[in-house]
């Protein structure tokens, strides 16, 4: 067929030696028109191979596709996702970790759908592919990677500090159930304050009767117990 650019039944290829073209065609323009039908070739047959790559209908990874396809990257949204939108995907009982470990499996895949960075997901080429999104450029991906890690690291900083926190209140709370609680004092107890004067009973020597005598409070800790000093009735010493 003169003028007119033909597979000729075969394979499309990059190749332009088969292109046919009429004397009112100059080679650049039947160049040009024989570039543009092999790339539409190779376009559409990109998009059917890229349509094999959509998950099967009803599996959890569908679903999880889904959700990246509409914006959700970290793994607690997709999670999310997955609860509220195909709760029959998987039993409620193992949804979580079901949801963890595919994600985590997609990267042993032959064509991969989408990469992990930490807990959060980007769709690689492919992936948009399947998902019909257009193709992003080498500095957008990078980007888009970068933000993946620092959202990432972010996120991994805050368990972090969860978990210290959780740690120092269950350390906290173990101590203060270990710590045996003084039993409250009889009711009509009058505390002293400092400086009051109040007698005690102390012993003279090992085998002497106790004695009542006078002391001085010179401190009162929070506690209530407190420190007083002994005046001996002849004022020679003091006791404390």
């Amino acid at each position: 067929m003169p003028g007119v650019v033909t597979k000729r039944g075969r394979t499309v290829s990059a190749s332009l030696e088969w292109f046919e073209m009429d004397g009112l065609q100059t080679v650049e323009e039947a160049e040009l028109e024989a570039k543009a039908e092999v790339e539409g070739w190779l376009e559409e047959e990109r998009r059917q191979k890229a349509q094999s790559w959509v998950p099967k209908a009803g599996t959890l990874k569908l679903v999880m596709f889904e959700a990246l396809t509409v914006g959700h990257t970290n793994r607690e949204d997709i999670i999310a996702y997955v609860s509220k939108h195909h709760p029959e995907a998987v039993s409620s009982k193992s949804l979580r970790s079901s949801v963890v470990t595919a994600l985590g499996k997609e990267k042993q895949q032959k064509v991969p759908l989408f990469t992990q960075y930490d807990t959060e997901y980007l769709l690689t080429r492919e992936g948009r592919l399947a998902a019909g999104l257009e193709e992003l450029t080498t500095e957008e991906e990078a980007a888009l990677a970068a933000a993946a890690v620092e959202s990432a690291a972010s996120a991994s900083k805050r368990r972090s500090a969860a978990a210290a926190e959780a740690e120092t209140a269950e350390a906290e709370t173990a101590e203060a159930e270990t710590l045996e609680l003084r039993p409250p004092p009889p009711d009509g107890w009058v505390w002293p304050r400092k400086g009051d004067r109040i007698d005690v009973e102390v012993a003279v020597g090992e085998d002497g009767p106790p004695v009542w005598v006078t002391a001085v409070v010179f401190a009162v800790l929070a506690d209530g117990s407190f420190g007083a000093r002994i005046e001996l009735p002849d004022g020679s010493d003091q006791w404390e």
